[in-house]
């Protein structure tokens, strides 16, 4: 696997390349997915409350993130991987999960 940075403060990310990710890798569903975000605002709320990111940067690149949700008392749940179409099959996505276990 190439070198990535993996980061898990949500702050160090803007939400507009997180938005742009999270389109482009089709996260959240399709075009009858109302849920998906659709704006920097939405992307915000993804990640407070009990939810924490993973980031794998390329460079200044925003590849890959993963998002856990938890009660932060007994139960958390993975609640997406998404990874960049282009860095698919490079093992970014098990380092992800690696780093969230």
């Amino acid at each position: 696997m190439n070198k990535f940075e993996l980061i898990s403060d949500s702050s160090c990310i803007p939400h507009g390349p997180l938005l742009r990710l999270l389109e482009e890798a089709r996260c959240g569903g399709g075009n009858h997915n109302t849920s998906r975000p659709r704006n920097e605002a939405d992307v915000g709320a993804m990640f407070k409350d009990g939810a924490t990111g993973f980031f794998a940067l390329k460079g200044s690149d925003l590849v890959a993130v993963a998002r856990v949700v938890s009660d932060d008392f007994l139960c958390s749940w993975l609640a997406e991987i998404c990874v960049h179409p282009k860095w698919r099959g490079q093992g970014i996505g098990r380092e992800l999960l690696s780093r969230i276990r």
